[in-house]
């Protein structure tokens, strides 16, 4: 586990809801927009407290970075599932928890939390089933699958329940019509990957699901990047690896090289930076 002081876990985010409270001075306008992420698609989120210096956050952007690029189909489906959310200053929304995961409710209220550190963040697997454990403990998931559940028109119930219809054509037709509406019911559908009533609905919620990764943009905020996150402009090094690029580099043209017969694995790693939060 890291030092707590290294990797930092104070005072996790929880958002206010903007409808009901004011504008909080300082407060980062993605906060705002990944709030209204939870609140008008029903997700849960996970806030995720990173480090504020180097070299710890540079390797969390790393483990970020690979996270929302795994292949991993339960990370793919996490992902899908959650709005996921990275502060280096959390306590600029006002709610304390020293943990470094918090669960956060659509409505923006602390749930639930677990201590880990870098190394499980590091571990797409392991990271998916912290974040499992805090999602399906008390029925969570399943509480608001059932919320949704009750809100779906007659069609679109008609669409989940011949996922696994005897005829193939009619389980390709009710597999189409869910996944247009398979954002808007994200933890329904996790929920159903879980617990669906054979393996054939169990799979294509999945497969629904994941294809809401699939289709999500690069550079957006979403499921390929947290909200509090950016993807930093990289240039190429005389050494042949990746350097961020910083303010008055050099022409990439204008590079020397030098000569170097290897490049370290960590020189042409690609990361995730975090946005700076007003003081």
């Amino acid at each position: 586990m890291i030092d707590r002081r290294a990797f930092l876990a104070a005072a996790p985010l929880v958002f206010g809801l903007d409808r009901l409270i004011a504008q909080e001075p300082g407060r980062p306008a993605w906060a705002d927009a990944a709030l209204r992420r939870m609140k008008d698609s029903g997700r849960f989120g996970l806030r995720l407290a990173v480090p504020e210096a180097d070299p710890l956050q540079k390797r969390a952007g790393a483990a970020l970075w690979s996270l929302t690029r795994s292949d991993l189909h339960p990370v793919r489906r996490l992902l899908a599932e959650v709005v996921l959310v990275c502060a280096t200053r959390p306590d600029i929304l006002g709610v304390r928890d020293e943990r470094t995961l918090v669960l956060l409710s659509p409505d923006g209220r602390a749930i639930d939390g677990a201590r880990i550190g870098l190394d499980v963040l590091e571990d797409g697997e392991r990271f998916a089933a912290a974040a499992e454990a805090l999602l399906a403990a008390e029925g969570r998931r399943a509480a608001r699958a059932a919320e949704i559940g009750r809100g779906l028109s007659p069609e679109l119930r008609q669409a989940i329940d011949g996922l696994d219809a005897e005829n193939p054509e009619e389980r390709q037709a009710a597999l189409r019509a869910v996944a247009v509406e398979a954002d808007r019911i994200a933890p329904l559908l996790a929920h159903l990957a879980r617990t669906g009533r054979s393996q054939e609905l169990r799979g294509r919620a999945a497969q629904a699901l994941i294809e809401v990764y699939d289709l999500a943009k690069e550079g957006t905020f979403g499921p390929r990047l947290p909200y509090g996150a950016r993807v930093p402009k990289m240039r190429q090094r005389g050494c042949g690896g990746l350097v961020e690029a910083r303010e008055g580099d050099p022409d990439e043209a204008f590079v020397i090289k030098c000569g170097k017969a290897a490049v370290d694995a960590d020189e042409t790693r690609l990361f995730l930076r975090f946005l700076a939060l007003t003081k």
